[in-house]
Order: C-alpha cells, then structure tokens, then sequence
C-alpha cells in the first residue's frame, strides 16, 4: 500500500491517503507535548511504541468480535487504517501522578498510584474530572473501586 497525500497532521500521528479511497495509513510520531501543547518534546521512538501498543490493542479486541478502524500493522510506525469518522474523545490514564492530576489532589509529582484513574474529555478541551478505575482488583494492588477522586491513593513500588 503506497503512502500518497498527507491530509491531517495532530499532536501524535500523521494519516495519509492510500490508492484505495476507504484506507488510510496513520504514521505514529515522537513528538511529545505537556500543559495543553504548551510545552513541546521529542521522546525517541515514542512513535514506534505507540504503533506497536496500538496494534497489539486492536488486533486483540478483533478476536473478541470487536470491530475497529486497524486493518493491519505495516511497519514500526505505520499501521493500515480504515477511513472513519472519529469521535473526537480523549482517554487520559495515569500510572504515575503527572501534572494536573498532581494540582487538583495534592498528589507527589511521578508517585505510583496504587489504581490508575482516567479522565475523559473532547478533543482540544480542558478536562478536569478524574475517574476512578472501574474496576474490582489490579493483580497486585488490592481493591481498586473507589467512590471519588479524593480517594485515590499513592503506592510506594521498588521503582519508586
């Protein structure tokens, strides 16, 4: 499949038209930003990672019937995609405390959490709610469900 004309370019991925006008090829970057784009990086091969995470993901959600836009895996940072129209949804999950997550609980920047919440929000927004995991145990960890936010709890791992 040939990689023809770039038509959007986001913060972690490039997709490109192919000669089959229903597939694409999404090329997955090294760029990194913070703060709402604020503060901008490169993580060396970022890119490569995520397409190799993204693709184990879908290719096993496909053989729990679960249908997705992944077609298949071509190379280290592209994977063949369906032409779809996304919802413009953005799933934030932390293993660590990071950033606003740090600001809003009071949390130790990089402090493990004992269950990772998530937040959810539209695209190009400012989310403010964290999730708790939804959840009953983490192998490991103990019960995850919490009632709220506030009780997210951190844990202290060998790694730190």
């Amino acid at each position: 499949m040939q990689k023809l004309e770039k038509i959007y370019e986001g913060k972690a991925k490039i997709l490109y038209t192919t000669e089959d006008p229903a597939l694409l090829i999404q090329y997955f970057k090294d760029d990194a930003t913070a703060f709402n784009a604020q503060k901008r990086g490169t993580i060396a091969e970022k890119g490569i990672m995520n397409n190799r995470i993204a693709s184990t993901i879908f290719e096993h959600l496909k053989t729990q019937g679960i249908d997705t836009h992944f077609v298949e895996w071509l190379n280290d940072r592209e994977m063949l995609v369906k032409r779809v129209e996304i919802i413009p949804l953005e799933i934030i999950v932390r293993n660590r405390a990071a950033g606003s997550l740090c600001r809003l609980l009071g949390l130790s920047e990089g402090a493990n959490l004992a269950c990772p919440p998530y937040r959810a929000c539209p695209l190009n927004s400012r989310p403010i709610i964290w999730y708790p995991p939804h959840r009953s145990k983490r192998p490991g960890s103990g019960s995850c469900i919490l009632k709220n936010p506030d009780q997210i709890k951190t844990q202290t791992t060998p790694d730190g």
